[in-house]
């Protein structure tokens, strides 16, 4: 099914825009991927994983300066988080479908198929995506990358399943299931920080 272009034309030109007025030579970077990613989604007609990261962390790091946190991009060269800031080391996850064909799309597809509880197609998506954060910022504190005291944050992006998650409290019942009751965990307002 053909996707609407124009909805993400505006995404990718405003990402754009982010990254010519970032004064972060690392930011200034992903100009480039942010490029070839869109090129990709023009190509294939349908959002990549790469679209969805790429936007997912540059409007992550104009959220954090337009709140007064002046994020520090990592270098995609190296390993290490996305960000440093004063509040903490950032790891940007965008949880799209998965890839064509794999058990856990096919799982997926088949969920959103159903008319009701089409929310849990992204559980498993949530859960695997932020499975695979937790042992990122693992192997950055064994390599001595990160200091272990620092806060380290997952900026989680529900992507793809956002239509699916009809209102915050479906979104923030998700993050209960996958963290647990008590942890800390922060949800925005997407109709006032969405495209």
């Amino acid at each position: 099914m053909p996707i609407v272009l124009t909805q993400y034309e505006k995404v990718f030109n405003k990402c754009k825009n982010i990254l010519e007025n970032s004064k972060d030579k690392n930011m200034k970077n992903k100009e480039r991927r942010l490029i070839a990613a869109f090129d990709q989604l023009c190509k294939l007609q349908e959002p990549t994983q790469e679209f969805y990261s790429l936007v997912h962390e540059i409007t992550l790091y104009d959220f954090l300066l337009k709140h007064n946190i002046n994020p520090v991009a990592g270098n995609d060269m190296y390993g290490g988080p996305d960000f440093s800031s004063e509040i903490g080391y950032i790891e940007c996850v965008s949880a799209t479908m998965g890839e064509n064909g794999t058990p856990e799309r096919k799982l997926i597809d088949w969920r959103l198929t159903q008319d009701s509880n089409r929310y849990l197609s992204a559980l498993s998506r949530l859960t695997s995506v932020i499975q695979s954060k937790r042992k990122k910022y693992a192997d950055y504190i064994d390599k001595r990358v990160i200091d272990k005291s620092t806060p380290l944050i997952i900026a989680v992006s529900s992507a793809m399943f956002t239509k699916e998650f009809c209102g915050d409290m479906i979104f923030e019942l998700a993050m209960k299931i996958l963290y647990g009751i008590g942890s800390q965990t922060i949800l925005f307002d997407r109709a006032k920080h969405s495209f």
